[in-house]
């Protein structure tokens, strides 16, 4: 849960430890190596919801960190929408988006 992400974050923190994020594996950089510090994993952030109700009624999706693009795509799908995007469907959402 978040709640957890919040607690790892402040343990570390608290004991002066790198932290490492990684969401589905796939860092060709390397970027989540932290050999002696807290690793966190977002596979398990996978929520999904839509509301089409917001932005003037075209609907808004929200998506958790772990989410990967075969699920993304797949939920839009599912409610008649489609996301601009790369392809990869192993690939998350919040990783590409911030690399």
């Amino acid at each position: 849960t978040t709640n957890h992400v919040q607690e790892a974050v402040l343990f570390a923190a608290r004991h002066r430890l790198c932290v490492a994020v990684i969401g589905t594996g796939h860092d060709w950089a390397n970027r989540h190596s932290c050999p002696d510090g807290v690793y966190i994993r977002t596979s398990l952030l996978n929520s999904h919801s839509f509301d089409p109700s917001l932005d003037n009624g075209c609907g808004a999706m929200e998506f958790g960190a772990g989410l990967t693009f075969e699920q993304a795509h797949s939920y839009a799908a599912n409610h008649g929408r489609f996301i601009a995007s790369g392809w990869c469907p192993t690939v998350g959402i919040a990783g590409w988006s911030l690399s």
